[in-house]
């Protein structure tokens, strides 16, 4: 599997994974 390809994945749902707690918890932000 490409390298890079696996980095932006995982930085895809790293973004992801922040803005779906950005919603459930808009009071800690």
């Amino acid at each position: 599997m490409d390298a890079n390809l696996t980095v932006s994945l995982a930085i895809s749902i790293l973004l992801l994974g922040y803005l779906f707690f950005v919603m459930v918890y808009p009071e800690r932000f």
